[in-house]
């Protein structure tokens, strides 16, 4: 019998609201403790961990988290070892001009449709987008 493994994209928002300590996100929590166990698979952009780290170093300047913790909460996030693959940069580009998207984020989408798998984020924006995609 052969199980077939559920698989997510993944982006930076969905991601650093499990790790930062001043967020909450049980779902984030949930999903990413089946991912280490492997129960469900992860994959994302080529651009995913840069956001990341943006985010920490956001969170730092915020006063949300201390340099020295910051550096432990990397340190998890990379032994996470969620897989980031190249995408086609002028695909997302389109996407990002006809949804008014960032570039960065419609990598996430442009790889959720090419993989049509869903798209774990806390941006609406980018679930409102990928179910009008689903419909059509």
């Amino acid at each position: 019998m052969v199980v077939s493994i559920k698989a997510f994209v993944i982006d930076a928002s969905f991601v650093l609201s499990s790790l930062l300590p001043d967020e909450e996100s049980p779902e984030a929590d949930k999903l990413l403790k089946k991912f280490v166990i492997g129960e469900i698979d992860l994959v994302s952009t080529n651009v995913f961990e840069l956001e990341v780290f943006n985010g920490f170093r956001s969170a730092i300047l915020q006063k949300r988290v201390s340099s020295e913790n910051v550096l432990a909460i990397a340190e998890r996030f990379l032994k996470l070892g969620i897989s980031c693959e190249n995408i086609d940069s002028y695909g997302a580009f389109l996407i990002s001009q006809k949804e008014n998207l960032s570039v960065y984020d419609a990598s996430y989408v442009w790889l959720a449709r090419s993989k049509n798998f869903p798209l774990l984020t806390l941006d609406a924006k980018l679930r409102r987008i990928l179910s009008e995609h689903r419909r059509n």
